[in-house]
C-alpha cells in the first residue's frame, strides 16, 4: 500500500520497497520517477535539459487513489499497487497502466569491459582475451506497461528501416547501429508522447499478450508524460523537455543524393551535371565513407589531396549548380591515424578503443576540432 511521504514542489508516494515520485515540468508535462530501495539519483539527464518543477498543481486522495492534477492534466495513482491513470482536463483516459502497477524494477550489477594497455582494435572486433571485467555499479532492469486505448495509433521510436508508421502490434528494438536512430519516444493519437529518459537499449513490445517498453540498464525508472491535444503542441513539449530545435535550411528538404561510393570530385560533378540534364530535381550530394587518403585509417577526418584537389573550385562548381555537399564522418576511427591518436591520448575512447565518447565534453570538443580543422578550414563542407 502506498502512502504521501512527501508534498513539496513535487508528490512523493511509497511503500515498503518501492517509491514514486510526480512532479510536474510544465501543466501539461509529468515527469514519473520510480525507484526501490534507493534515494532517487540526482546527477543530471542526458536528454532532459529542462530541470525546472511546475508547482501549481493540487493534491487530493479517496480511499481508493491519490489524485494530482493541474489545469491540463490529471493523474490518478492506485493507492495498492502504484499504478497511474492519466486524464485530459475533460476528464477523458489518455493512457493507463495495468492495475497491478505497471512499473518493474530488478536489480542487477553492470560491468566494464576495460581494453588492456596492450590492446589494439581490431576489425573483427575479436579481441576478448585482451579484455578484463571490472565492476561498474548495481542498476535496475526496468519494465513500464501501458494500456493502450483499442483504436489508438503510435508513432516514434525513432528511424529502424522497417517500412511501417505505427507501432501497434509490432515491437522494436531501441539502439544505436548505421541504419538505426534511437528515440525513446513515441507520440499518440489521442494527443500526448511518452519520453523514456534511458540511454540503454530499449524494447518496445505490443501484441495481444501485452504492451511495454523494456530498458536494458537504468539507475530509476524516469519518464515523461506529455499531453497537448494536437501533435504540434505535443512536439512543443519534447522542446521543452529536450532544449531548441533549429530549423534547418530548406534545401534541406529536398531530395539527397548518395551512393557507396563516389571516388573523387569529378565524378561528383559529373553525376550532378546528369540529374540537371535529366531534370531531375537535387539539393544535396553526400559523399559517403573516405573522403580520407589511401593508408590514412578509417575514419581520419581529412582529405584526400589526390582526389579532391582543389577543394575551393570543387565546391564553386557544387554550388554553381545549386547542389550542395554533405561529408560522413565516423564515430569510430582506425587504430593508428591520427584522429584516433588524438584521442587515444587525451582518453577520450570507448572500451572498444575505437569510438570516441561522445558524454564528454572534452571528446566533443576534440572530435569538432579534428572536424573544422580536417574538413571544414579546407574549404571541404
Amino acid at each position: 500500500m502506498y502512502i504521501l511521504v512527501s508534498n513539496e514542489n513535487y508528490v512523493i508516494l511509497g511503500n515498503a520497497t518501492f517509491k514514486l515520485c510526480i512532479a510536474f515540468v510544465t501543466e501539461s508535462i509529468a515527469q514519473i520517477t520510480f525507484t526501490k530501495d534507493k534515494p532517487f539519483k540526482s546527477s543530471h539527464s542526458l536528454i532532459v535539459t529542462n530541470q525546472h518543477f511546475f508547482t501549481d498543481y493540487n493534491f487530493s486522495e479517496t480511499a481508493l487513489n491519490f489524485i494530482i492534477e493541474t489545469t491540463a492534466l490529471k493523474l490518478v495513482v492506485s493507492k495498492e499497487y502504484g499504478a497511474i491513470s492519466y486524464f485530459d482536463q475533460n476528464g477523458k483516459r489518455l493512457l493507463q497502466e495495468p492495475e497491478r502497477g505497471g512499473k518493474w524494477l530488478t536489480g542487477k550489477t553492470v560491468y566494464n569491459s576495460v581494453v588492456k594497455n596492450s590492446a589494439r582494435s581490431a576489425s573483427n572486433n575479436n579481441i576478448d582475451a585482451k579484455r578484463c571485467s571490472i565492476m561498474s555499479r548495481d542498476v535496475f532492469e526496468a519494465k513500464l506497461e501501458l494500456v493502450f486505448d483499442e483504436n489508438e495509433a503510435i508513432f516514434g521510436f525513432g528511424s529502424h528501416e522497417e517500412g511501417y508508421g505505427n507501432m501497434r502490434g509490432k515491437r522494436c528494438q531501441l539502439y544505436q547501429h548505421s541504419r538505426k536512430i534511437a528515440i525513446p519516444y513515441f507520440v499518440s493519437t489521442l494527443g500526448y508522447g511518452v519520453l523514456l529518459d534511458c540511454c540503454s537499449l530499449i524494447t518496445f513490445h505490443d501484441d495481444a499478450l501485452g504492451s511495454y517498453l523494456w530498458a536494458d540498464v537504468v539507475d530509476e525508472l524516469d519518464f515523461y508524460f506529455i499531453y497537448g491535444g494536437k501533435f504540434d503542441s505535443v512536439t512543443r513539449g519534447y522542446h521543452e523537455l529536450t532544449g531548441r530545435v533549429p530549423l534547418f535550411p530548406k534545401w534541406a528538404f529536398g531530395y539527397i543524393q548518395s551512393k557507396e561510393r563516389y571516388i573523387n570530385a569529378k565524378e561528383i560533378v559529373d553525376v550532378v551535371d546528369e540529374y540537371r540534364r535529366r531534370g531531375i530535381p537535387l539539393d544535396l550530394i553526400a559523399l559517403d565513407w573516405r573522403s580520407w587518403s589511401s593508408g590514412n585509417g578509417w575514419g581520419q577526418k581529412s582529405r584526400d589531396p589526390t582526389r579532391f584537389p582543389d577543394p575551393t573550385s570543387f565546391l564553386n562548381a557544387l554550388h554553381k549548380r545549386n547542389v550542395h555537399l554533405m561529408v560522413s564522418v565516423w564515430p569510430s576511427m582506425s587504430d593508428g591515424c591520427a584522429n584516433h591518436c588524438e584521442m587515444k591520448k587525451g582518453h577520450f575512447l570507448l572500451d572498444d578503443n575505437s569510438t570516441y565518447n561522445a558524454f564528454v565534453s572534452e571528446a566533443r570538443a576534440c572530435y569538432w576540432s579534428q572536424t573544422n580543422t580536417g574538413l571544414f578550414c579546407d574549404d571541404f563542407r
